[in-house]
């Protein structure tokens, strides 16, 4: 017995429903008639009561407001092959609401009509059309709220309670939440915004994800298929990941970590703890950042730092590897392209740098004051400077030259395999 999941369903333009067939070809009947009707019911909450959406198919709206009779809109729609049918249905589709251990839960009863068609001896096709509904709910401002969905969108307005939102197929949208947020979706765009609470999770398989202005102690947001934005959040570690899909951070405010197995990192505005980067197909921009430790990753794209302080690591595999700002520890390195290190006012090696690329030219700039050692070495190549060195070197099939810049200090190494080594004045 094989099974046609729901997407399929969405994807063909049924109504829900579910298939289930013996062969790889099936003819369904039209459907088309279909009956509906509204309904109204206030809403009786006990005391800091979460709301509970437990239904199978359904798009759910909720907005908290300090209205003086909160209440519940619901639209139910069932479809038949003939309009009596459906109406038929309908008439046994409740919407029940229910205070449990949970909260007050709200549910949708009633079977779906079912069909089986027979045609010869190893085909056999059974339907199952259930009611969907479309809530609209007005709730007391902080309320808790909790949904579970196979298909349909949730949206939430607060100021809300903790929200965990979890669905198969559909879109997940928050706004306003003072608690915990879990948001997750199979199929799906998951969006969060102004959020303050100990612990925000977001997860979809496939689908984008945004967050803005959230305030918390952890944040993590993944996703499989899809890209990630992230802006204003503020948190002791913010951890963001998606396997196919780039991901752009702006205002972040606590350690950082975003990872891509394709797609590009960009990260503007920084402050505070550790930052990492990873990504194994894609460029990496970061425009102003305070890192403790800034590291970034990629196998095949440029990396770009720029306004940065701290400890600095920036690796390619093939591409050009650009650092700027008042750094203390450097480790820019390339397989295969230029590397360069802009060293602003400020700048003071705290440990040994290190500038190298196999195949590709390096440079570095520095600025009035600047004091270190030098180690320049280059197989296929010139060392060419502006700053006065003390050196010892010698010429030949490879390149060394060794001195200080200064008053000397930690060393900088700068070794290429085929390129020319330049040392600028800023």
């Amino acid at each position: 017995m094989r099974r046609l999941p729901a997407l399929l369903a969405l994807v063909l333009g049924l109504p829900a429903c579910s298939y289930s067939f013996s062969s790889l070809s099936f003819e369904s009947e039209n459907w088309k008639h279909k009956a509906s009707r509204s309904e109204e019911v206030n809403l009786d909450f006990h005391a800091g009561e979460a709301l509970w959406f437990d239904v199978r198919y359904a798009a759910i709206d909720v907005r908290a407001s300090n209205v003086e009779t909160p209440h519940l809109v619901t639209e139910i729609t069932i479809r038949g092959k003939t309009e009596a049918e459906a109406q038929k249905h309908l008439d046994q589709v409740a919407v029940d609401c229910v205070h449990t251990s949970r909260g007050l839960e709200i549910r949708l009863t009633g079977q779906p009509i079912e069909n089986v068609v027979e045609s010869g001896g190893h085909r056999r096709i059974t339907t199952k059309f259930w009611a969907t509904a479309k809530f609209r709910a007005i709730v007391p401002e902080r309320t808790p709220l909790n949904v579970r969905t196979r298909t349909g969108s949730t949206l939430a307005a607060g100021p809300l309670g903790p929200t965990d939102v979890r669905t198969r197929y559909g879109a997940v949208t928050v706004s306003g939440v003072d608690g915990n947020v879990n948001l997750e979706s199979y199929n799906g765009k998951l969006a969060l915004e102004h959020c303050d609470g100990r612990t925000v999770q977001l997860a979809t398989q496939h689908g984008s994800i945004d967050l803005d202005t959230i305030a918390t102690n952890k944040c993590s947001a993944h996703t499989r298929s899809g890209s990630i934005v992230a802006e204003n959040v503020k948190a002791t570690v913010v951890d963001l990941e998606s396997r196919y899909g780039k991901i752009d951070a702006s205002g972040i405010r606590g350690s950082f970590e975003a990872t891509t197995n394709s797609g590009s990192l960009t990260l503007e505005g920084q402050t505070g703890g550790d930052v990492r980067l990873t990504t194994t197909y894609g460029a990496i921009t970061v425009k102003g950042a305070t890192a403790e430790v800034l590291d970034a990753t990629t196998r095949n794209g440029a990396v770009r730092l720029e306004d940065v302080r701290g400890d600095v690591a920036a690796q390619s595999k093939y591409g050009n590897v650009f650092v700027r700002g008042a750094l203390a520890t450097v480790k820019a390195t390339s397989g295969n392209g230029t590397v360069e290190v802009d060293a602003e006012p400020g700048s003071k090696p705290d440990a040994n740098w290190s500038i190298v690329s196999t195949y590709g030219s390096l440079t570095l700039h520095v600025p009035q004051g600047f004091s270190a050692g030098v180690r320049a070495t280059t197989r296929y190549g010139n060392v060419d400077t502006e700053i006065p060195i003390v050196v010892q070197g010698k010429v030949g099939r490879q390149t060394t030259l060794t001195g200080q810049i200064g008053v000397g200090g930690p060393t900088v190494r700068m070794d290429t395999r085929n390129g020319s080594i330049f040392i600028k004045r800023r």
